[in-house]
């Protein structure tokens, strides 16, 4: 009996060990290592998502070393129910207390969401800022002036009292992180990328055609050819018709793709993450001309009588 009560004592204080060994182990995870990621990350939380289905998306993000002491941290800061929706970026270096605060600071209390669409300009963007913050467009110009192309459509949470310069460094910093690792073909620079990317938005809805327009521009360009685009002509005019008119086409302008070669001076929206990696990866094709109607669809041709047929079906 004295044997077997010591079995069960030494199997006790092995059990203990292990379990005081995890608590420290997790102990030194969440509030001395931090946050695994090697580098600054996206995390999108979506509406409706439930704190273990959080957890488990952290875990599966490589954000948490365990999606179960990630849940009892939480419980214990007192922010289970307060983790919501939203985007937010979390940095390198972060703790976990850190991004606790980060998803509870991103949707509890005087905050603002605002969603950019895809393919807004600046000007737009501008509208919706000016809207929901108390922001003049005088402050917003002083930082938002010169950044069409590199502010990136999502949804973001920002304080009431949220600055110009809070709103446009955020949506610059989530551009820069999701064109990293993305390249131009040889010969091209990033700005031709997004300016690219910014006329594949404007031009066209569906991933498959914008890698083929992609091609179709890049073909153009090195071909000498003027793109001829009328996203860039209703840039300047301020219309958006899958049309232009003969008026507009021969307006003397530098965005005016239709008289002048190459591309425009700069980006004429701001694109999503689908239009950017078109631009960097164009899918081969034989067309030279395209067209999109009026309920969104793409028309393709290899010559320029084809795109006139085109044109008189679907456009005339």
């Amino acid at each position: 009996m004295f044997k077997k009560l010591i079995r069960l004592l030494g199997v006790a204080a092995l059990l203990l060990v292990i379990i005081v060994a995890a608590g420290l182990r997790q102990a030194w995870f969440f509030w001395i290592d931090g946050v695994p990621a090697d580098d600054s990350t996206e995390v999108v939380v979506e509406e409706g998502t439930g704190f273990s289905a959080l957890a488990e998306q952290l875990e599966e993000d490589d954000l948490v070393h365990s999606a179960f002491w990630f849940k009892v941290l939480s419980y214990l800061h007192g922010a289970a129910s307060d983790l919501k929706a939203g985007s937010y970026v979390i940095e390198t270096g972060a703790s976990y207390s850190d991004l606790i605060n980060l998803l509870v600071d991103g949707t509890v209390g005087d905050d603002q969401a605002i969603t950019i669409p895809e393919g807004y300009t600046e000007d737009q963007i501008a509208e919706l800022v000016v809207e929901k913050f108390a922001i003049t467009r005088a402050e917003w110009d002083a930082f938002g002036n010169g950044m069409e192309g590199y502010l990136f459509p999502d949804t973001y949470r920002f304080f009431v009292d949220a600055t110009a310069q809070d709103i446009v460094t955020e949506m610059r910093a989530l551009f820069d992180m999701k064109v990293d690792g993305l390249t131009p073909p040889d010969g091209y620079v990033e700005k031709d990328l997004v300016t690219i990317a910014s006329i594949i938005e404007r031009e066209v809805q569906v991933d498959d055609d914008m890698a083929l327009v992609s091609d179709i521009i890049y073909k153009r360009l090195d071909a000498g050819m003027p793109l001829q685009m009328d996203s860039t002509v209703n840039y300047f005019t301020g219309k958006d018709t899958p049309s232009i008119s003969f008026a507009d086409r021969d307006i003397d302008h530098p965005y005016n793709t239709y008289l002048y070669a190459g591309l425009p001076p700069g980006p004429i929206s701001n694109p999503g993450l689908s239009a950017l990696q078109a631009a960097a990866n164009p899918e081969p094709n034989d067309y030279y001309y395209f067209l999109t109607d009026d309920t969104g669809a793409v028309h393709y041709a290899e010559t320029y009588d084809q795109h006139l047929a085109n044109k008189a079906q679907y456009l005339d």
